[in-house]
């Protein structure tokens, strides 16, 4: 599981170091970016703490991840922009229309 954690598309680069919130055992470079698979979406630092705390993720989540092999499967570049773009007004971000591919609308 904590290779296709580890595995997910960069949607969202954050250069930082995250510090482990529950007990400090680890620090993560750019632990707050953002990774997928498509469907899911989640912070780079989340297989630290699945590995360090026994983490448990949502069924849906880890049914999709069994469902794929636990391979992280490939997503189209359209898709990962828009995901991208969801991560990014969600987290409450302004996206600058001048970071868009020409023809994207």
């Amino acid at each position: 599981m904590g290779r296709y954690l580890t595995s997910g598309h960069p949607v969202l680069d954050v250069t930082e170091l995250t510090t482990d919130a529950i007990g400090n055992r680890f620090r993560v470079p750019g632990g707050s970016s953002v990774l997928t698979d498509g469907t899911h979406a989640w912070r780079a630092d989340l297989a630290h703490y699945v590995n360090h705390y026994s983490i448990a993720l949502p069924a849906e989540f880890t049914q999709f991840m069994d469902k794929h092999g636990y391979r992280v499967p490939q997503v189209t570049r359209k898709k990962l922009i828009d995901i991208s773009m969801d991560v990014t007004r969600f987290l409450g971000f302004r996206a600058d229309a001048g970071s868009r591919r020409r023809g994207d609308t």
